[in-house]
């Protein structure tokens, strides 16, 4: 997200392409990885609440997430400080989402 700021302004789209590559790179091995995730982390005989639980809540975060996006970018005064405000926040969610599964991943791994 932070490679990213500055390209409204600068009026190149070539200023978005490491931001945008990196992202690209980031979503596919997610959606390869977290399906399975969803599967393997429930018993067998409940893999399909896991997909399902999973898909529910991809769907419901990219709506949320789409929806905030829109809303922090149309809040400013110009195009560009939108942008700038919505790649900002973004980016600081990715960072607090980042820390949060960070420190679960410890506690859950104490708990075994």
């Amino acid at each position: 997200m932070v490679t990213m700021l500055g390209a409204v302004g600068s009026g190149s789209w070539l200023r978005l392409l490491p931001g945008l590559v990196v992202g690209g790179i980031g979503s596919g091995l997610l959606n390869g990885a977290l399906p399975l995730l969803a599967v393997e982390s429930v018993p067998p005989q409940r893999a399909a609440m896991g997909s399902g639980a999973q898909q529910t809540f991809r769907y419901i975060g990219s709506c949320a997430g789409v929806a905030l996006t829109i809303a922090v970018a149309t809040s400013a005064d110009t195009p560009a400080r939108g942008a700038n405000l919505a790649l900002l926040v973004s980016a600081g969610l990715a960072l607090a989402g980042a820390v949060s599964v960070l420190a679960l991943r410890e506690r859950a791994q104490g708990l075994l």
